[in-house]
């Protein structure tokens, strides 16, 4: 071979030889990552193996020893930087074998047996008596320590990739339909499932199945999936009392307390109806003392706030104040039949009669009526004569006396009117169940914001008669009433005394809003608890 021909070779050769040696370069990474995902896996069944061996023990102080490797392992896997480890050690609790919740519930976080009865058989038969000792307190302890570990952060409900347990609710003559869950969020959400999945049965083939009514069913497969919900989220996932019940049924039945305490968060916030009310009081009773902020709406109110009712009505009804707004002159007849009806047919009434601020408030509203009448009548003659229609609003003027047009520019006006269409907003939110807030949130709202729009509304009605652009779409106006009269409606009934008491004082200086429709409700609600 020539040395031309040989060049040619050798390069080809040479290129050969590089384009080997890349290969195997990448082949060699491809073993490299193999070889260290096979360390990491013999690492975390080695650490799950010794563990659990050790956790399943007859003895408290082995259990006690592998409850701390476990606990040591499952820290190290949570908070490391790869997510490698922590995807193998879910997929891992796929595995029978290397189940970590089972085991807890097998052995540290079982009920503890009655003492075993030793016999003869025992002492001279050929297989001596299994004897375990019971849990210690400091192995209970540690056990609950590692049910703590949060390592549950990411499961998804219904995800098979991941999950080591099967739920079904079974109905009668239809095909079961199973979800796969996980037994770690099952048993730190619901006392049933952490029960159900200690006992062998479910340790062998990793399927619950639950009896479900076929009305319910639709609500136990919703509460299933809001144990995979944050405490917070669940309030929002709801839209209707009916759903929000159905799920109350299924979750208390079930003993799942936070999603019990959403449903009840829910429910307490948003307005009834009478069926609903019926539904609530009947799940009412199986709650115990979680009932009590729900049921807070219907309870009769107390002798002081009855009181306070009274002592307003009373001054509504005999028009105490001077000035009267005649757009209230229903209420006024509303609030005089009720006083009388509570004077003359409730037994009860009588208690309250007897306190002297009753009394000492009958005396002065009788003494003011016939006073009114008597100024009245003798001012009608002269006023009339000079101008009829000045004569009636003279009755009214006193509403208007302030005059806000010294004191503030328009412009200050209009940011006043932008602020109570954006109040507004939020009081709609909030009164028809938008946005979910306790009874002592809504009850603050209401104290805080309902002087201000009332003060607001009134200025700017005086101040925009000159301005167009001051003037407000009398539908919002519309809005934020029905608004104020649904969160009103929604409240205990102590709360829903005190909000209306206090408008019915500064009734004759503001006209809005109109809680006519609150405050017969408030008394119609009051009569029917009282005779029932």
């Amino acid at each position: 071979m020539s040395r031309k021909e040989a060049e040619p070779a050798g390069q080809d050769g040479s290129s050969s030889s590089a384009t080997d040696g890349g290969g195997g370069s990448g082949s060699g990474r491809e073993l490299a990552d193999a070889l260290a995902r096979r360390r990491l896996y013999r690492e975390v069944t080695l650490a799950l193996h010794s563990g659990l061996r050790d956790a399943k023990a007859d003895f408290s102080f082995l259990r006690a020893r592998g409850l701390r490797s476990l606990l040591g392992f499952l820290r190290s896997t949570a908070s490391a930087a790869d997510d490698a480890l922590l995807l193998l050690f879910r997929h891992s609790q796929s595995i029978p074998d290397l189940q970590v919740i089972p085991v807890l519930f097998q052995n540290s976080l079982h009920q503890p047996k009655q003492d075993p009865v030793v016999t003869l058989d025992h002492i001279f038969g050929t297989e001596p008596m299994k004897i375990t000792s019971p849990p210690t307190d400091s192995e209970i302890a540690l056990a609950l320590r590692v049910l703590e570990v949060k390592l549950v952060e990411g499961y998804n409900f219904d995800d098979h990739t991941t999950s080591d347990v099967r739920v079904c609710f079974k109905l009668i003559d239809e095909q079961p339909e199973w979800f796969s869950c996980h037994s770690s969020v099952l048993s730190q959400n619901s006392k049933y499932f952490s029960d159900r999945l200690g006992q062998n049965d479910i340790r062998s083939n990793s399927c619950v199945e639950i009896e479900c009514p076929r009305a319910q069913y639709d609500h136990y497969v919703k509460m299933l999936k809001l144990m995979y919900l944050p405490g917070e989220s669940i309030v929002d996932s709801f839209d209707s009392v009916k759903s929000a019940l159905g799920v109350l049924r299924a979750s208390n039945s079930l003993g799942c307390e936070l999603v019990t305490k959403g449903c009840i968060a829910y429910i307490e916030a948003v307005p009834w109806d009478d069926n609903e009310e019926e539904e609530i009081l009947e799940v009412a009773r199986s709650l115990g003392s979680d009932a009590v902020s729900l049921l807070a709406r219907l309870h009769a109110p107390s002798a002081d706030a009855v009181k306070n009712v009274f002592i307003s009505a009373i001054r509504f009804a005999t028009c105490m104040e001077t000035l009267f707004p005649p757009f209230l002159d229903d209420l006024k007849t509303s609030a005089q039949e009720q006083t009388d009806f509570m004077i003359h047919e409730d037994d009860e009434t009588a208690l309250v009669m007897m306190d002297e601020d009753v009394r000492s408030v009958v005396q002065e509203g009788i003494t003011k009526l016939l006073s009114g009448l008597r100024t009245g009548l003798d001012l009608l003659a002269t006023e009339f004569d000079q101008s009829p229609d000045q004569a009636e609003k003279g009755i009214l003027c006193s509403l208007a006396d302030i005059d806000w047009d010294s004191k503030y520019s328009s412009g200050l006006w209009a940011v006043k009117a932008k602020l109570i269409e954006v109040t507004g907003k939020a009081l709609d939110a909030v009164g028809y169940g938008t946005v979910v807030l306790p009874a002592p949130s809504r009850f603050h709202l209401l104290k805080t914001w309902l002087p201000y729009i009332q003060t607001t509304k009134r200025s700017l009605d005086g101040n925009s008669k000159g301005e167009m652009s001051l003037q407000m779409d009398s539908d919002m106006w519309q809005n934020v009433e029905s608004a104020i009269v649904s969160m009103v409606l929604a409240l205990p009934s102590d709360d829903q005394a005190d909000i209306l008491s206090e408008w019915m004082k500064n009734a004759e200086q503001f006209r809005y809003p109109d809680l006519t429709e609150a405050f017969e409700c408030q008394l119609m609600f009051g009569s029917v608890r009282k005779v029932a």
